[in-house]
């Protein structure tokens, strides 16, 4: 890993792809297009809970953030679901009541983020529920999901039919 720092004067930590190139293999996929710093980035998103159509809650997009290789940040917003929010999960998420106050509405946020995310080998921890609440299905081959890399499970200790937390991973690659 590198370090770098932002205009903030804070640390952050870039992973090589090198340490992400044997995850890719766990798919067992077609040889992928060419794996630069220019077509990466990094996907996290935040979800509250909403009321469901049958009553119950489920989980809808709160905030969403994506950085390329190097750091630099190319979206990072708060974002007003569609439905009411009934948990804002904020011992997890972060999120709480006055951020929504000037967030995107659902609708614009996400063909932003879908714009960013274009044609980009996306690179996250348990992406599918983020990809999920994006109502977003890249191919295969453009997903690198650290939370199934068996590469990175190894370099963990972590059992290999069990997911490492991403505290896990990154307590053992010393990023934190």
């Amino acid at each position: 890993a590198v370090v770098s720092t932002q205009s903030t004067g804070v640390p952050q930590q870039n992973i090589y792809p090198c340490l992400l190139l044997p995850c890719v293999f766990v798919f067992n996929i077609m040889p992928l297009p060419r794996l630069t710093p220019e077509n990466i980035v990094a996907l996290d998103c935040e979800m509250v809970g909403v009321r469901g159509p049958l009553g119950g809650e489920v989980g809808a997009l709160a905030r969403c953030s994506i950085v390329n290789y190097h750091g630099r940040v190319l979206y990072d917003g708060y974002v007003r679901p569609e439905g009411q929010i009934i948990n804002y999960r904020t011992r997890f998420s972060g999120i709480r009541p006055h951020h929504m106050i000037d967030a995107t509405p659902y609708s614009a946020a996400r063909r932003e983020i879908l714009g960013v995310l274009d044609n980009k080998y996306i690179v996250g921890h348990d992406l599918a529920k983020d990809l999920q609440v994006l109502d977003y299905t890249p191919t295969s081959q453009l997903r690198l999901d650290t939370s199934l890399c068996q590469h990175l499970r190894h370099l963990s200790g972590c059992d290999i039919n069990r997911k490492p937390s991403l505290k896990l991973l990154a307590r053992t690659l010393y990023i934190i």
